[in-house]
């Protein structure tokens, strides 16, 4: 996989694909192994700062959940909004070692 794009923190699913978050351009993105990149949130979509990003467990494998650093160094929300969000994606995580 090869995609030329600053991430903070990533998760994986099942079939390889990384979902990164980008706290300095508030984007949540979709990796393909073919290194194709598909914004999944922005900043209009409340992001402020995706710094990390996990899948759930249980009933909640399909779930990608995001952090937001709310970061002041960073341009964002006004007011800054550090919070979690959940973004459903419909493929399973892929767990951490």
């Amino acid at each position: 996989m090869h995609a030329t794009v600053g991430v903070d923190d990533f998760a994986f699913d099942k079939k390889g694909n990384m979902y990164a978050g980008t706290n300095a351009t508030n984007e949540f993105l979709l990796i393909t192994l073919a290194g194709k990149v598909y914004p999944l949130l922005t900043f209009e979509d409340q992001l402020d700062g995706p710094t990390s990003a996990a899948f759930g467990v249980k009933n909640n494998k399909k779930w990608v959940y995001i952090a937001n650093g709310a970061f002041p160094i960073f341009p964002g929300q006004d007011p800054r909004r550090p919070s979690i969000m959940r973004l459903y994606v419909g493929i399973k995580g892929e767990p951490r070692p």
